[in-house]
């Protein structure tokens, strides 16, 4: 049996839903532009995190490379776009503990997308030999650096059924809108 939390799904349900509530909203209006591109965007990043496809193994460093900062870059807008359609249609911001994958994905793209050299805090950089990369960062509170092997894989399935919670959450507060709406 197929065990994937089907995101699109979860992002069809939820765009459903905001087309009901919603059908009276000025379809021009740069607002509704934004929350479709939003729901766009939960969609098509779900389009590959229900596949295999990252899952696939390459041996280049191209294909490594691509895979790892493509995954992240997505999931990254992906967030965004949930998050905004929680405050856009919901007016409720949502926060996740510093040890969800959520969090643990965005902190990991932000400190090895940026490549920054000028962090107060650390300075970080990754090796993507072996299966998983390998983050090395140099604490500014330390002399040395370290060395941490990520999980890579693992945490992209947790941040999947993590997401996937995020919709169903937002689309049974978007049903009772609708029920209230009609008065039931």
């Amino acid at each position: 049996m197929n065990r994937r939390r089907h995101l699109g799904r979860r992002e069809q349900r939820v765009r459903d839903l905001v087309n009901d509530i919603y059908d009276e909203y000025d379809h021009s209006s740069r607002k509704w532009f934004q929350i479709c591109a939003a729901m766009d965007t939960i969609g098509d990043t779900a389009l590959v995190l229900d596949s295999d496809v990252w899952r696939r193994r390459g041996t280049s460093f191209p294909f490594r490379y691509l895979r790892l900062y493509g995954l992240l870059q997505a999931i990254h807008a992906q967030e965004d776009s949930i998050t905004y359609l929680w405050l856009s249609v919901a007016n409720k911001k949502r926060s996740h503990s510093d040890k969800s994958a959520w969090t643990l994905l965005r902190v990991l793209r932000n400190d090895l997308t940026a490549h920054s050299t000028h962090n107060a805090a650390a300075i970080s950089r990754m090796t993507l030999r072996g299966s998983a990369p390998t983050v090395l960062r140099w604490p500014a509170s330390r002399r040395s650096h370290e060395f941490a092997s990520v999980p890579f894989d693992d945490l992209v399935v947790s941040y999947t059924r993590e997401a996937a919670s995020e919709l169903d959450t937002l689309a049974a507060y978007l049903g009772s809108k609708l029920v209230e709406g009609r008065g039931g």
